[in-house]
């Protein structure tokens, strides 16, 4: 047997080779049905059998076709076999529509949205121009335009709203909802120097929701981000994350970043005749001055650096009120009946660009070459009566989430894999499959003979001395590796400041651990 300092060395090479690197060994699907007859009467037989009976837990259906679970053909393509065993369920109405998604790419009516884990059907989409409200940090109209395969054009707000590009009139494929002058506005209304100089460098973690009671997840719709909370390995709530990424991404969003790149890009393109004839100061006193100081971003080391900011944003704001005012007195000419006329005053640029998206929308409907338009959900919400009212259906941020999507991963599977119960459960299976390999006689045998000892013995050195004295076939094989490595991880988890006990553990306490969850002498000491 292997001293302490052997396996101190075992439990250092294990963890030179983390979760994953090890080869996988599939748990013996025949051991559960020969042990649930021979385990009977006394409380461990009892509870070996209560374990063995769970092995294997909620079983994932992938693809759903008709309500019932579909199984890829030999001779599907590559993506349906794909689909039908990755992480996310689907769920389609017959096998043509799937093969017509996924394989043909044929535009229809459902799509998955995988960074989100979520399944959805929007009957209209294809069939008639609606609009959607997106969430530009979750669900936008353009994840859905290529999740469902769509060719038609969209309009499009992007994705912060203050990106410089093309209107309706430019035509062309997607094309913005709005136009560039109210974006200019936006941008300097929400640039506010004092707080980018304060803001936060290094922001505290992020709390994660609780799930309600009763339930297997929710999602986080704070500040729209509509993310999925399931619970997590140590069975707090987590962040759903899809498979293949390590951690939720860290916030990297640079308001002020943003702010001023779109301030630069935006005020060049709409005062870019003024800016070539020298004439912006007869749009507002002083925006020539502000332009420039704003170009050579006077402000940096300057000891009045606030002040000049300042100064320079409240200039250039009023050239780009200015000019909005100027578009939608020009918008009202042609397009009276359809703009708000009222005292706009107190207007910000927001009520502005619901004018000019408005507007565009009925325009877009008209034409009838947009898939469908795409805007920000608290603009559609400001315009929902608006649009109904010209018969222009709408789809808010709500409404998808509660008529016409679902999760698309299977919770209730992730809340049992994350739970103590399947890591019991799955390291006994584990045991038993490397054991059955190292024993093919083992299933001849009663397992409730078998003491703790024999347990960690099988899990530490690949064997058990009281069978290898009775049983020829023994080998000195090495298929105690997948549970020797599961049992180092999944006690890591257990017991976080472990590294002090276990080279000294007992092979009794090692099967303690590997049967029950838990090491009775060292809950005692905690």
């Amino acid at each position: 047997m292997r001293d302490r300092q052997g396996r101190r060395a075992a439990h250092e090479d294990e963890r030179a080779h983390p979760a994953g690197n090890v080869p996988s060994r599939e748990p013996s699907q025949a051991a559960p049905g020969v042990l649930a007859d021979q385990l009977q009467g006394s409380p461990r037989q009892l509870a070996l059998q209560r374990q063995t009976s769970t092995l294997f837990g909620p079983v994932q259906r992938k693809v759903i076709v008709d309500g019932a679970p579909y199984s890829a053909k030999p001779s599907s393509s590559p993506a349906v076999q794909e689909a039908a065993s990755d992480e996310f369920v689907r769920h389609y109405n017959s096998e043509q529509e799937l093969t017509d998604h996924i394989d043909a790419k044929v535009p229809g009516t459902v799509g998955l949205i995988k960074q989100r884990a979520l399944w959805y059907r929007i009957p209209m989409l294809g069939q008639q121009f609606f609009v959607f409200g997106e969430s530009h940090a979750a669900v936008r109209g353009s994840s859905i335009k290529e999740a469902s395969n769509i060719q038609a054009p969209i309009l499009d707000e992007a994705l912060p709203g203050w990106s410089v590009g093309q209107t309706l009139a430019g035509g062309g494929g997607d094309v913005g909802v709005d136009e560039n002058a109210s974006k200019l506005m936006r941008a300097l209304e929400i640039w506010n120097p004092d707080a980018f100089a304060n803001k936060v460098v290094n922001p505290s973690p992020e709390t994660v929701p609780k799930i309600p009671r009763g339930e297997s997840s929710t999602r986080d719709t704070e500040q729209g981000t509509y993310r999925l909370v399931v619970p997590g390995e140590d069975g707090n709530e987590s962040w759903w994350k899809p498979s293949g990424q390590q951690q939720v991404p860290p916030s990297t969003h640079d308001l002020e970043g943003e702010v001023l790149s779109a301030v630069s890009g935006l005020f060049g393109q709409v005062f870019a005749t003024e800016i070539a004839q020298g004439t912006l100061d007869s749009v507002a006193p002083k925006t020539s001055t502000a332009w420039t100081y704003f170009q050579n971003k006077t402000w940096k080391n300057h000891p009045q650096s606030m002040n000049i900011q300042w100064n320079v944003r409240s200039f250039m704001l009023a050239a780009a009120k200015a000019k909005v005012s100027g578009e939608y007195a020009k918008l009202r000419l042609t397009k009276g009946g359809e703009t708000q006329d009222e005292d706009k005053n107190s207007w910000r640029a927001d009520n502005y660009r619901d004018e000019f998206m408005f507007v565009r929308i009925l325009e877009a409907a008209g034409k009838g070459t947009y898939a469908f338009a795409n805007i920000g959900d608290l603009h559609l919400q400001a315009l929902k009566g608006r649009l109904l009212a010209h018969n222009v259906p709408v789809i808010t941020m709500a409404d998808f989430f509660n008529r016409y999507s679902q999760t698309a991963v299977d919770t209730q599977a992730i809340a049992y894999k994350n739970s103590p119960e399947f890591r019991t459960h799955q390291r006994l299976s584990l045991w038993m499959s490397a054991a059955l390999r190292t024993y093919p006689n083992l299933q001849q045998w009663h397992l409730d003979t078998l003491s703790p000892a024999d347990y960690g013995e099988f899990v530490l050195y690949g064997k058990v001395s009281k069978l290898e004295s009775q049983d020829s076939e023994a080998s000195d094989g090495d298929q105690h590796e997948a549970v020797f490595q599961q049992f180092f991880r999944d006690i890591k988890k257990a017991y976080p400041n472990s590294d002090d006990f276990l080279s000294s553990m007992t092979l009794e306490q090692i099967g303690e651990f590997l049967l029950d969850g838990k090491i009775e002498e060292w809950e005692l000491m905690s």
